[in-house]
């Protein structure tokens, strides 16, 4: 046990990270809220150096990033999860690359480095990512770009290391006010409008009542490819546009370039807990953009009576964060196997996780998404290598359509079969017509879903996953299909209307998947669920 103990000890990650620690690092903070500039000084810095990687936390910002730099005449190349792109071409790599944070390369030396959204560092399923960036780039200055919550932390992590930090402060570049009222009614809605929901469910609904006032919204939610996201939101910052009003989830707290003139919160509460104040003022503060036609920017609330809480919300003063997310890594899970030889990878993961320890400043990130895949595919038998990427993969499951096809993956890896376009393609067996009702979008999202994740593995396995290219075509045409959907949801909604109440009423539910003895998958739902969904039919 002693053993174990000594392999999970987790109290000094910096000593992961031996190429960044010959390096006397200079860490510039870049502070300041929404719309106040900080990203962008740090980017003039990054492009400015002769060798930059930009780590961002969106593979939408990455792609902005990316575009950007080579419109600006400074070839950089990009690499995310799923994707890798060239200025030139893979034999000719530039001298800087955007990337998804977990992308960051800690043994690759540059000039400058960029951590944006440094905050991030407190979330509970991502945040060690930002924080092995920020201990494990390889730069000679690290720029990091977030709110002044994050101030505190990040000199607490590097102060053992010698490493000093200078703080830039930015303010917000347009005025904000918070409205005295809220809206109250959807006749209200105006021009440059947003408004804000937290479920597919309110999505559908709001889009269902602007449509009564003769209002056809362009729509942004989680679980829509990034192309349809880009598509939605040219559309609504085209002033030549009819759509000139906004229906999103909190996907629009980073990584789009909106035109918005109010923030209107459909509602205060994710699921029955109000959201925390950090993520009110993300998203208020989208409100307003520099430099266009709703420079300065208003946030409100649909019902009246939610105006004072959203007032209250925004008024309380962001808590310091006071520690930073850490994960097991490969090596440390495959040490601990050693000791460990007859212990299923579930096994690892939860002694793993009972016996590390960990300092003040650090948590330990939820394993909970990677123990569910890892329950999925135990009867497969696979290397510890494989099925640990298998199990870190960015894949929902929380749906028949991709769990099903994540286990086949594995299996037929663990034949040594490669996984074609032609296999892929007959375990989803799609219907790729353009959608007519609320389950047929949701049925491409899956697909769309699961070719994201022949993408991601083919990065890392591309003897067994071939057909790369094939697939991402493919991916290609059912976002287009899945983009067609949501400019027809409204139609959906009219020629469906029991389906729309059906989809949403189960869109809101959590559904576990449990496989049973023969490899199948069965929907556990709560009697919550059952009720939920009886009571629209």
């Amino acid at each position: 046990m002693d053993d174990l103990r000594l392999i999970s000890d987790l109290k000094h990650p910096h000593n992961w990270y031996p190429d960044a620690r010959v390096i006397q690092r200079k860490i510039f903070f870049h502070a300041g809220p929404t719309n106040s500039g900080k990203t962008f000084s740090a980017l003039k810095r990054f492009r400015e150096a002769k060798t930059g990687v930009y780590c961002g936390p969106l593979k939408l910002l990455a792609a902005e990033v990316f575009t950007r730099t080579n419109e600006l005449g400074v070839a950089c190349d990009m690499v995310t999860g799923e994707e890798r792109r060239y200025a030139v071409d893979n034999l000719h790599p530039s001298a800087h690359l955007s990337s998804t944070v977990e992308m960051l390369s800690t043994t690759m030396r540059v000039d400058v480095a960029v951590i944006d959204e440094i905050q991030m560092l407190r979330d509970e399923q991502r945040g060690w990512a930002w924080t092995r960036a920020l201990l494990g780039a390889a730069a000679d200055e690290v720029h990091l770009c977030g709110e002044f919550a994050a101030i505190d932390i990040v000199k607490k992590l590097v102060a053992p290391i010698g490493e000093h930090v200078e703080v830039i402060e930015y303010e917000r570049k347009s005025k904000l006010t918070i409205a005295n009222e809220g809206l109250g009614k959807y006749d209200k809605i105006e021009n440059g409008d947003c408004i804000v929901c937290f479920s597919k469910k309110s999505i559908y609904y709001t889009t269902k009542k602007l449509d009564e006032y003769g209002i056809k919204p362009a729509v942004i939610y989680g679980d829509l490819p990034p192309s349809t996201k880009l598509g939605q939101a040219a559309k609504f910052n085209d002033p030549e546009d009819p759509c000139n009003v906004l229906v999103a989830t909190d996907a629009i707290g980073m990584g789009l370039n909106l035109n918005i003139r109010r923030i209107i919160f459909n509602s205060l509460a994710r699921q029955t807990e109000l959201i925390p104040n950090y993520q009110a003022l993300q998203i208020a503060g989208r409100a307003g953009r520099y430099g266009t036609a709703y420079a300065d920017g208003i946030a409100t609330t649909m019902r009246k009576e939610d105006i004072g809480t959203l007032k209250e919300i925004l008024a309380e003063p962001i808590q310091p964060i006071k520690a930073a997310g850490l994960a097991p890594t490969f090596d440390q899970i495959e040490t601990f196997s050693f000791h460990l030889p007859q212990a299923s990878f579930v096994r690892l993961l939860d002694m793993f996780m009972a016996v590390c320890s960990l300092s003040d400043h650090f948590f330990i990130c939820t394993v909970q998404e990677m123990r569910a895949l890892a329950e999925m595919i135990e009867p497969i038998n696979l290397p510890l290598k494989v099925r640990y990427t298998f199990c870190v993969s960015p894949l929902n499951i929380d749906h028949k359509l991709t769990a099903t096809a994540f286990v086949r993956m594995a299996r037929r890896f663990s034949t040594g079969s490669p996984l074609t376009y032609d296999w892929l393609e007959s375990v989803l067996q799609m219907n790729e017509s353009p959608p007519k009702t609320f389950e047929q979008l949701a049925e491409l999202e899956r697909y769309y879903e699961v070719m994201e994740e022949y993408l991601w593995l083919s990065l890392r396995f591309p003897d067994m996953l071939p057909d790369e290219e094939i697939v991402r075509l493919k991916s290609k045409e059912i976002d287009q299909l899945i983009e067609e959907g949501v400019e027809n949801l409204l139609l959906l909604m009219t020629d469906n209307p029991m389906q729309g109440k059906l989809v949403s009423s189960f869109d809101s539910l959590k559904v576990q998947l449990v496989p049973d003895s023969f490899g199948k998958f069965i929907r556990i739902f709560t009697i919550q669920a059952l009720f939920l969904v009886l009571k629209n039919r």
